[in-house]
């Protein structure tokens, strides 16, 4: 169980920032200032407008523009969530799962997760397969957690190809097979995962 503990600590993922206008000097060219973006950015976002609901809330998350507020950065996250955009469902995802803006949740955690998971998101695909896998606001289901670990790291997301060969090393959801475990292990040690580089090692060193 010491490795899933590991899995768990590296998987601990930043929001995603795919969209993130609010950073990008380069997304309004046409504008004066940065004052006039935010302006911009938030008029967007008060007429629907999905991604800059999305933006918004991250800049609110990370405050950019000066204003630290998590209860906002959820709000506009959740916006564009009920929209349907995949990375917003899973921020606000991750602000349950932490407790950013938002009361400490896990069941919404994991709704959130799995419809971004189901949208093809490979990092919400991870945090799904770490829900069934820890049994966080679910039943536990270690088959499922190996299936969503399996489409993540298929997706070539790093920290799913490493939680994938822990999986297969352990025989923790699927039958234990060594060789697996060392395929995954390399593709994510071949990403630069540090921990799948020593877990390599040490089953090579085994053989």
């Amino acid at each position: 169980m010491k490795r899933f503990r590991i899995s768990l600590i590296l998987c601990c993922l930043a929001l995603v920032t795919s969209f993130s206008a609010c950073k990008d000097k380069e997304q309004y060219p046409d504008r004066k200032n940065e004052e006039e973006k935010e302006i911009d950015l938030r008029k967007a976002a008060e007429q629907g407008d999905a991604e800059a609901q999305f933006d918004l809330g991250l800049c609110y998350y990370k405050g950019i523009g000066g204003v630290l507020d998590m209860a906002e950065a959820a709000k506009w996250f959740r916006r564009a969530a009920e929209q349907g955009l995949a990375p917003a469902q899973f921020n606000l995802g991750s602000c349950y799962e932490k407790g950013h803006g938002v009361e400490k949740n896990a069941s919404e955690a994991a709704k959130w997760y799995r419809k971004a998971a189901e949208q093809g998101l490979d990092r919400a695909q991870n945090n799904l397969g770490l829900c069934y896998r820890s049994g966080m606001g679910m039943e536990q289901d270690l088959e499922e957690a190996v299936k969503w670990f399996r489409r993540a790291a298929e997706l070539g997301f790093a920290p799913a190809q490493f939680n994938l060969a822990l999986c297969y090393e352990s025989g923790v959801g699927v039958e234990r097979d060594l060789t697996e475990a060392a395929k995954w292990y390399r593709k994510a040690a071949d990403q630069g995962i540090e921990q799948a580089k020593k877990a390599l090692d040490k089953l090579e060193m085994s053989y």
